[in-house]
């Protein structure tokens, strides 16, 4: 702000004026910044503190170390580039308003040195960091102390410039001496609460991001896993976050009323965790779980801002005769020569000078010229980049756009991404594992999810946090087994009926006629003490079906059940069980698109066989299955519909008997019909169990219908697998099959 005797200095202008000016201006800012820095030394300047972890704290302080290094620059760049230009060159007046600012500039950065002091002292570090936070005390009043000096020393040099000539000087700041010391430092400490990220995937079908967390304070231990790695980053920042305020309050914990409180407060959040897993579905009922497109797109602006125009051109004033007058005496007006002499060094002076100012003006017209030019410059590689950051997020918004339609035209890879970002987006504890595959069969419109649950180790426990006064320490009490047990098989049961709710609920395209869910956990076998992952649940759901089905209401094991889901009655058992319809991705040769089968060896397709071969041939098939157990299969009757009937018999004189196996070789989809066909024949013979084999595949109301009765569905997979078992090799081609058949069918009609 301009002083009462700055304006003086400005109006009268006198020699030296910009250098007065200058000095006044310092002296009159400078104080109440001393008197301020004073202030935070003395403690007597209060800012709200604030608690920070481990990984805010560390981000605080490089942050901290790259701001105090700009402001270590700032006043040099500041006088070098700003009041030193304002001062004018010699012989020429200055720009009062630009030392105004120049001077204004200097105090800003004196301020923001007391401002980065007083953020640092507001700050609460972690208990490992403090000593950091200590070590970086004093180092903007350091940096500020040096500014001060030099302006003190400058002030005086400035208040009496000399008569004639420029005063041309430096600015030259020291660092703090411990801050490479205190960098070091930060890194060790770095290294040692960093985490590792991995990758792994427990399961076949995709490649998870795994980061490890450990806080050995509270000695704890996670492992964070998904599929985006982005996300893990944040869940371990968040969790090392939560652990430290954990530990923070564990320290402030010093008498027992304190420790008393923190055990209801843990016991409140144990509470609340339970209760939320307890009520998984509820949390996802009445919710639309579809995929917004539009959300997906990317709308953000170019983040990079036009570059400035160049500073105006600014000319220093032109001299003119009237500058210049001859100074003429009473001898120089009585003597002629002497007044053309005069009169001559006058004329001389003006000329000078004007040169001077034709030189200064040539040489300021040439530095605006080149700034106008890479100002030019500037702006057309900020338009290149705009154009290519607007084009690539055009296609990136134009393959969503693609993708919905594919969605909407119920394309199968389509549909199958579609369920997999449903799915993902289902919220679960951290603890949960998030892996599943997805496959879809366009024919049947069954979908099949394999799905990782929680294991038994995954799931919370503690109920209820107490504080032992003798011992003087916390102590978690958890469920009891049969608590726990029901808890466990109670989530399981609600996480299937969940995931198929979200799918059907999402299913925009009406692509969903059916959902088959297996539910997998991933354990270590007791026995053996390997790990293994089980299939211990698996059910069909219609949608028609399960539309109808209240889900705020029902209770998930008995709602399981009436779809007739197949599990162990104790799911905490981890029981392993068969599923109803299984992904297999193992045998390449059962084709469902040209691409697939142009890519496999010739083999022979079974979808083309001659049914009276393939008669025998399902006969051989079975027998070598049976023939292990001493068991035989006759051939009963034969169709040219392309079916054949068999029994076998098993010996074995607990699961065997009669069984009757009935073949299609089809090339569509198998009907209800036939499964209920099936189901009369094991009535009508006495059979203990019913086996339907096709090259196909079966309708939803096929699986439907043969839910909790003796019957084997066989699809044209599961045949290629049963072949493959007893050493044979074949393939099936059911596009190719129609169009062979369908020659053929023409070849013996004609």
């Amino acid at each position: 702000m301009m002083t009462e005797r700055a304006q003086q200095i400005v109006d009268q202008k006198p020699t030296g004026w910009e250098y007065k000016l200058t000095a006044e201006l310092l002296e009159a800012e400078l104080p109440s910044i001393r008197a301020q820095f004073d202030d935070l030394h003395r403690g007597l300047a209060l800012a709200p503190t604030k608690a920070m972890g481990g990984l805010e704290f560390m981000g605080f302080v490089r942050a901290q170390i790259q701001k105090l290094q700009v402001m270590l620059q700032q006043p040099e760049l500041i006088l070098q580039n700003e009041l030193m230009p304002a001062w004018g060159p010699a012989g020429f007046a200055g720009d009062a308003a630009a030392i105004e600012c120049a001077v204004a500039r200097f105090a800003d950065t004196c301020l923001q040195l007391y401002g980065w002091e007083r953020d640092r002292q507001a700050l609460i570090p972690p208990a490992d960091f403090k000593h950091v936070h200590e070590s970086m005390k004093g180092w903007a009043e350091h940096l500020f102390r040096q500014v001060d000096a030099t302006i003190l020393k400058l002030c005086p040099m400035l208040a009496n410039p000399p008569s004639s000539g420029r005063l041309v000087f430096e600015m030259d700041f020291k660092a703090p001496a411990n801050v490479v010391e205190v960098t070091r430092e930060l890194e060790e400490l770095d290294r040692k609460h960093s985490v590792s990220l991995s990758t792994g995937a427990t399961m076949p079908y995709g490649m998870i991001w795994q980061k490890e967390v450990r806080h050995h304070g509270l000695n704890k231990y996670r492992l964070i896993r998904g599929p985006d790695k982005y996300v893990v980053e944040q869940k371990a920042a968040a969790q090392e976050a939560t652990w430290d305020a954990m530990w923070q309050k564990k320290l402030q914990a010093q008498s027992k009323e304190a420790k008393k409180a923190l055990a209801r407060e843990r016991t409140e959040e144990a509470v609340k965790v339970i209760d939320d897993i307890g009520n998984t579905l509820c949390h996802a009922v009445g919710k639309s779980h579809k995929i917004e497109w539009d959300d997906m797109k990317d709308r953000s602006p170019f983040p990079k801002y036009l570059p400035d125009p160049p500073p105006p051109l600014r000319v220093p004033p032109e001299p003119t005769p009237s500058h210049y007058p001859p100074l003429l005496g009473l001898f120089d007006k009585l003597i002629t020569s002497r007044k053309k002499r005069k009169i001559e060094e006058s004329t001389r002076a003006f000329s000078e000078a004007h040169a001077k100012w034709d030189e200064k003006v040539n040489e300021l017209t040439c530095e605006a010229n080149a700034k106008v030019q890479a100002h030019n410059e500037a702006v057309k590689r900020w338009e290149e980049e705009k154009a290519e950051f607007l084009k690539r997020q055009e296609e990136r918004n134009s393959l969503i756009d693609k993708r919905r339609a594919a969605y909407l035209q119920k394309s199968p890879k389509s549909i199958v991404d579609y369920c997999r970002t449903v799915l993902s987006n289902s919220k679960y504890p951290d603890s949960f594992p998030k892996e599943f595959d997805v496959d879809y069969n366009p024919t049947s419109g069954i979908l099949v999810v394999e799905y990782s649950l929680p294991s038994p180790d995954d799931v919370p426990r503690t109920k209820e946090v107490r504080y032992n006064q003798t011992s003087d320490d916390h102590i978690e009490v958890p469920l009891s087994e049969s608590e726990f047990a029901k808890l466990y098989d109670s989530i399981v049961y609600q996480m299937t009926l969940r995931s198929i709710h979200e799918l059907f609920v999402a299913d925009v395209a009406h692509a969903l006629e059916a959902i088959v869910f297996n539910g997998w956990v991933e354990s270590i076998d007791k026995a053996t003490g390997k790990q293994v992952n089980a299939c211990i649940l698996s059910v069909q759901a219609r949608y028609q079906e399960f539309e109808s089905i209240n889900l705020k209401s029902v209770e998930p094991k008995s709602c399981f059940k009436a779809l007739k889901g197949v599990g162990s009655s104790k799911l905490h058992s981890l029981a392993a069980i068969a599923p109803i319809l299984q992904i297999s991705r193992k045998d390449k040769r059962f084709i469902a698109s040209r691409e697939v089968a142009d890519a496999l060896d010739e083999t022979y397709n079974l979808a083309t066989m001659d049914w009276e071969d393939f008669e025998q041939f399902i006969r051989e098939v079975f027998e070598k299955e049976f023939a292990r157990d001493g068991g035989e299969v006759k051939v009963t009757q034969a169709s040219r519909d392309g079916g054949v009937d068999a029994v076998a018999f098993d010996p074995d004189p607990i699961r065997g008997g009669k069984i009757v196996i009935q073949a299609k070789r089809y090339t569509n989809t198998v009907g209800v019909s036939a499964v209920r066909d099936l189901y009369g024949t094991v009535l009508n013979e006495g059979a203990t169990k019913g086996i339907l084999v096709t090259t196909a595949d079966y309708g939803p109301d096929a699986y439907e219908f043969a839910k909790g009765k003796p019957l084997t569905l066989l699809n044209g997979s599961n045949l290629l697998s049963l072949l493959e078992k007893h050493g044979r090799k074949a393939r099936i081609d059911l596009k190719e099959a129609k169009r062979v058949l369908g020659e053929r069918e023409k070849m013996d009609t004609a």
